[in-house]
């Protein structure tokens, strides 16, 4: 027997993908989950919270998807592939993307913090290769800036066929900029790496201790963030 509350929210995410928050009224619910109205107050209680749960399953769906797909060897090719699917997937829920980026920070849901650990390591990763050239947590904070910013922009266009170019281009400016192949010295993109390399790979270190860890981190974000013409 399907649980109700799956009931209820896989005929929630069906109205919300088909028609927005406006389709997705308590009594149509019931409807297509052929449950009671009560039912859905006494596990959602209102329609928000209704709201709220359905975009975090359509999340949720979403992740499980990209768990089964094939990893690629290269993090950077990773990240473009990620990113194409991140978009991809908001241009065909923008309900879905809505409620989520109303959030504020500290309200993510459980999904979307598992997304946005995800991007982490796929960024650690790619300093682990030697080619991020910025420090962790800023190459992060600017691809979702980026990406999701991309994302408002064409679902707000009033002509997004003229911008079907967009998210390519600033996934290449995004890819550049945190793999320091943007307009800075090649001898600049090689010390950044190389510094943002060791500050990725400190936390696995045995040898150093946490004060020690600690401190070379800091003197390693100092060098990768300090202007261009410091670091040569």
């Amino acid at each position: 027997m399907i649980d109700p509350r799956q009931k209820i929210l896989g005929a929630a995410h069906d109205l919300l993908s088909e028609g927005g928050e406006n389709a997705l009224t308590i009594r149509a619910v019931a409807e297509r989950a052929s449950v009671q109205a009560p039912t859905i107050y006494r596990l959602f209680v209102d329609k928000a919270g209704l709201v709220e749960a359905t975009a975090e399953y359509g999340l949720q769906l979403y992740v499980d998807s990209k768990k089964r797909s094939v990893r690629r060897p290269d993090p950077i090719e990773q990240l473009r592939a990620s990113w194409d699917r991140h978009v991809e997937f908001c241009l065909a829920n923008p309900a879905i993307f809505a409620v989520l980026t109303r959030k504020k920070e500290a309200e993510h849901s459980p999904a979307t913090a598992a997304g946005i650990e995800n991007l982490q390591e796929l960024i650690v990763d790619i300093a682990a290769k030697g080619k991020l050239a910025i420090p962790v947590p800023i190459a992060t904070a600017l691809v979702r800036a980026c990406a999701n910013g991309t994302v408002m922009t064409l679902i707000g266009s009033a002509h997004p066929e003229d911008l079907k170019d967009l998210s390519a281009t600033a996934r290449e400016l995004v890819v550049s900029a945190i793999a320091g192949k943007s307009e800075v010295s090649e001898e600049t993109d090689v010390a950044r790496a190389a510094a943002s390399t060791l500050q990725a790979l400190l936390p696995t270190s045995t040898v150093l201790s946490l004060g020690e860890r600690t401190l070379m981190s800091e003197l390693l974000g100092r060098l990768i963030s300090s202007p261009n013409d410091q670091v040569r």
